[in-house]
């Protein structure tokens, strides 16, 4: 064997020992593969690694503030790792299942530690997740019930390598779980924030009636005089009986007496005007006691006086035509005449007022559930995710300076362009495992800033060095054009009709090239499906890196759902407080029927700029330069 031949065997030897090591070594990687954590003493994660991704296809961000009882964690898990927490101390090893995103059920070894601070008191837990195996999704696991809704099928947009993805998993309204439940009080807070001037204005005429009643209403006065009963008694001096049975009865008669029509026809004789004896007269015996008192109430305060003194005058002397035969004895005599009252009776005005106010609270709150019950419109980033089960990627603030609906492409420094870079940045992270590279952008319906997305999404991954190429396929509403100030004369209804020569046009983004939509067509959804449209994709995913394609709303035609057959996956996107439930049930149905692969969902727009929803899906930020970056590799896309 000469040294030549000698050396080449040496080099295969030791190349194959080295492949054995790396096999051995990747190996070894996935038979460890896990995840290391970090929660409060509540149960709350602190922190969580990058890795989580690897195995259940989550965003490690996701975790941050989230329960560890309930996040992607199974019900039965959930319940033995809660005790477990409660009631050790020293930490161990526990083996639960979570939930990954394509519904198969991943079995962990939890490896928990204890952290405490340096008064020895614990804080909190820390531990190291390793992945046994998993397990194929079952229906019951995996098949969420949807309420009076026919089943959507869709495809999972993300699978890992040791992970694969289960086709197909239903769609639709996901099962709250305990997690959700313990943010409903932050639910309610959001629906009075919203509805805030129902609340305030139902306040503010609750108030107003009151104050207008408390002006326009005059104030009464009570009087009140008080007249003892004397009750007969038995037995000697030195140990009187007393009938105590008859004396209540005979303060009961007087009380009756002094409502009778003849009392009240005498005592209109000395007071005028006569009060109204049914709602200003009250005669009532004190319990326990021989008093019995004699209200009246009246506008006028002296009048009130004068009418309950005389009153208890009248009543006496007919007491004594009754009770005593014309004798001099008396039976009943005042011990405390009424005196002009100088207060009104009743609540005081600010007494009312506050009550009113009260009411007026609670009744303009009251209204805005009924209003919020009442309108179907989305409003939160739980609601989208609970009505699509996917995960929002993407959270594109409202421009306040922007006129009307006009589209514009931002650059430089600002919450909007950042925002950009974050979906940026989500959507290349989601499809690194795969050969992604063309995406339908769609919306439900009109206005919901789904060509702004389009158009900002392809100028900004065209920064990272990638080509990237727009396609205008709305013939409806085309404006992919307008934005860019490109002719549209010739476009993709040329190539789609038949002509070979692609109008490709270049945008002063570099990197970023433009497919407008060409002459208008009578025909949209039947090109759209013919054969060219595969023709199409084929050629631009060979001369392009991304292939970003703009569709009409999916409420009003069915063009997306034709269009979605072709291209690797479809990026949904909801404008915040604008879209309403069916419209969005519908929008995933469609797609469902054409068994779509969602990337996830943008919400656009949103009226409280970059909103709490940040936390939750901020992802690594991506640098500039495309040799720093894990995805530089553009075929990943």
């Amino acid at each position: 064997m000469s040294k030549k031949e000698l050396s080449s065997n040496i080099d295969k030897l030791v190349n194959s020992v080295d492949d054995d090591n790396m096999l051995a070594s990747n190996n070894a990687e996935d038979s460890t593969k896990g995840w290391t954590w970090e929660i409060d003493q509540k149960g709350y994660y602190t922190s969580c690694s990058d890795e989580v991704f690897n195995c259940l296809g989550i965003v490690a961000s996701e975790f941050i503030n989230k329960s560890i009882y309930t996040f992607h964690i199974t019900s039965e898990s959930s319940s033995d790792l809660k005790k477990y927490l409660e009631d050790s101390k020293t930490g161990g090893t526990l083996v639960v299942r979570f939930e990954h995103r394509n519904g198969n059920r991943v079995v962990v070894s939890l490896s928990i530690s204890p952290k405490t601070n340096d008064n020895y008191e614990l804080v909190g837990w820390t531990g190291f997740n390793k992945v046994v195996q998993e397990e194929e999704a079952t229906l019951e696991a995996t098949l969420p019930a949807v309420r009076e809704q026919p089943a959507l099928i869709v495809k999972q947009p993300i699978s890992s390598p040791a992970v694969q993805a289960v086709e197909p998993v239903q769609y639709g309204q996901i099962q709250p779980t305990n997690e959700e439940q313990t943010f409903e009080l932050a639910d309610y807070f959001s629906v009075l924030l919203r509805r805030k001037w129902v609340v305030i204005l139902t306040t503010i005429f609750a108030l107003a009636v009151v104050i207008i009643g408390v002006i326009m209403i005059p104030p009464v006065y009570t009087a009140t005089a008080k007249v003892r009963a004397l009750t007969s008694q038995d037995g000697s001096a030195t140990s009187p009986q007393y009938n105590v049975t008859y004396a209540e009865r005979l303060l009961g008669t007087y009380a009756e007496i002094a409502k009778s029509s003849p009392v009240l026809d005498e005592l209109s004789k000395y007071v005028s005007p006569m009060p109204d004896p049914v709602k200003s007269i009250d005669v009532q015996a004190i319990a326990s006691t021989e008093i019995l008192q004699i209200s009246v109430t009246d506008q006028d305060p002296a009048l009130a006086q004068h009418a309950a003194n005389k009153l208890a005058e009248i009543l006496i002397a007919h007491a004594r035509q009754l009770y005593t035969n014309g004798t001099t004895g008396i039976s009943l005599y005042i011990v405390d005449p009424a005196v002009i009252p100088v207060l009104p009776s009743g609540m005081a005005n600010w007494q009312i007022i506050a009550i009113g106010l009260i009411i007026g609270l609670f009744g303009g709150i009251g209204l805005a559930f009924i209003f919020e019950n009442l309108d179907s419109r989305i409003y939160t980033a739980k609601a989208i995710e609970d009505i699509t089960s996917l995960s929002i990627i993407g959270d594109i603030p409202e421009d306040h300076m922007r006129k009307g609906n006009e589209i514009e492409i931002y650059t430089g420094k600002s919450i909007i362009v950042e925002a950009y870079r974050r979906l940026r940045t989500n959507i290349l992270s989601r499809t690194k495992y795969k050969d992604f590279k063309s995406m339908l952008v769609i919306s439900s319906v009109l206005h919901e800033g789904r060509t702004s997305v389009v158009v900002n999404l392809g100028a900004s991954i065209a920064q990272t060095q990638r080509k990237v190429i727009v396609v205008d396929a709305d013939f409806r509403s085309s404006s992919i054009h307008k934005v860019f100030g490109l002719e549209n004369e010739v476009g993709l209804s040329n190539f789609l009709k038949g002509d070979e020569t692609l109008n490709i046009q270049k945008t002063k983004y570099e990197g970023l090239d433009v497919l407008t939509s060409g002459p208008s067509v009578t025909n949209p959804v039947e090109i759209l499906g013919s054969p060219n449209m595969q023709k199409l994709v084929e050629k631009l995913k060979s001369l392009y890196d991304i292939i970003l394609v703009d569709s009409p709303s999916c409420l009003s035609v069915t063009d997306s759902a034709v269009i979605s057959t072709y291209l690797d996956g479809v990026l949904l996107v909801v404008r915040d407080s604008w879209v309403r439930r069916e419209a969005l049930i519908n929008t995933i149905q469609q797609m469902a029927h054409v068994q779509a692969i969602f990337v996830g969902v943008v919400c656009s727009r949103t009226l409280s700029r970059v909103s709490g929803r940040q936390s939750k899906i901020k992802p690594l930020s991506l640098p500039e330069n495309p040799d720093e970056t894990p995805f530089s590799d553009k075929a990943a896309f």
